[in-house]
């Protein structure tokens, strides 16, 4: 358990080593797996285990105020603390002191940040009897006791963000169309011309608007609910959430051509709330290229050739989150090969070589 910083004060675990036991077991007590210094916390931030952050990077630096100050000073091993500080999000618990604002703990992310460094800073030269620690511990005691702390299923957080992710980017998507809409109708009063597709422009916002209410009216429910179906689809080899993204792994595709069954790679889909990535583990090397498949362009799996009528499909699914049908899609789309509409012929799967690990195409 990391829970004194190594980097930055090596010295104190020489000097202090029955003190950084007491230290540890009584991390472990308030169920506190990690503590981790100078981290920046993003809108996403959370972690596996329930984890301690101390010594904040935050954009302001503060000194503590006078009446907290006067109660440290007279605790051994109190050092020159300073306070980090950022603003506090919303849907946290603050942890006070003397009226004092010290951090916040955040269930729904498994962590608890403290705004002053003072583990970090602490004096060591006062032996094994470092007063500032027990003190900064008897406080997270204390608010343990009114506010117990637990540590959250990562799965069940990663569905959260993604939800607040799709709850972001409908607000958004709503306003922005509503601004479209109002322009829509100025250009039409402004050329005859436009009439036709400006209609057209505000029929199908319109419609997304629509769509967009009722995802908005069911809320984050209806993202996590999806999100289950998908972890429940037995076609699928797994489905995991990471950074904000769904993340779907197909494992090995074969497509059946001229007769032959050849590899075309392993792969897995990247779902997020403004689109969708699909990526090749084994791609084929060619010149300076990546190929991912022979309906996939670029290095990154961002350009897709699903064709017109099921890229409209996927679209219109996208609005109605059913990501289990698009699942499905793309899995199909991975096994089909159209010479009509390729990238890259299908040659360079069947023809390949591996050399150094890496699939080459000569």
């Amino acid at each position: 358990m990391e829970t004194i910083f190594e980097e930055q004060i090596e010295n104190y675990l020489k000097t202090q080593p029955k003190t950084l036991m007491k230290t540890n077991l009584e991390f472990n007590k308030l169920g506190i797996k990690k503590v981790l210094g100078n981290v920046s916390i993003e809108i996403n931030t959370y972690y596996k285990e329930l984890t301690f952050i101390e010594n904040l990077n935050g954009s302001n630096t503060k000194k503590i105020p006078k009446k907290l100050r006067d109660e440290l000073e007279k605790l051994n091993g109190f050092g020159n603390e300073s306070l980090y500080y950022i603003t506090i999000p919303n849907g946290v618990e603050v942890i006070k002191h003397k009226g004092v604002e010290l951090g916040f703990y955040s269930r729904e992310k498994n962590f608890i940040c403290m705004f002053y460094n003072f583990i970090s800073q602490t004096n060591t030269n006062v032996g094994e009897k470092n007063e500032v620690i027990g003190y900064i511990l008897d406080i997270l005691k204390e608010f343990h006791k009114k506010t117990p702390f637990e540590t959250k299923d990562v799965q069940e957080i990663g569905r959260k963000i993604v939800a607040e992710q799709f709850n972001k980017v409908w607000i958004e998507k709503r306003e922005n169309n509503i601004r479209n809409v109002t322009t829509s109708f100025e250009n039409i009063n402004m050329a005859q011309k436009n009439i036709v597709n400006n209609y057209k422009q505000i029929t199908l916002m319109t419609k997304e608007n629509e769509i967009i209410k009722e995802n908005l009216d069911k809320g984050m429910e209806k993202v996590e609910s999806t999100i289950k179906k998908l972890e429940q689809s037995k076609f699928l080899k797994s489905v995991k959430i990471e950074n904000g993204e769904i993340i779907i792994d197909y494992g090995d595709i074969y497509i059946t051509w001229n007769k032959k069954k050849i590899y075309m790679g392993d792969y897995y889909a990247k779902f997020r709330s403004n689109g969708l990535q699909i990526i090749n583990r084994k791609p084929i090397h060619y010149d300076d290229s990546i190929l991912h498949h022979p309906h996939i362009n670029g290095n990154e799996g961002n350009d897709i050739c699903f064709g017109s009528g099921r890229s409209t499909e996927i679209t219109k699914l996208m609005s109605e989150l059913n990501y289990e049908k698009i699942a499905y899609m793309v899995l199909l789309f991975l096994k089909n090969y159209n010479p009509d509409s390729e990238f890259y012929n299908i040659k360079y799967w069947e023809k390949a070589k591996e050399i150094d690990g890496e699939r080459i195409y000569k």
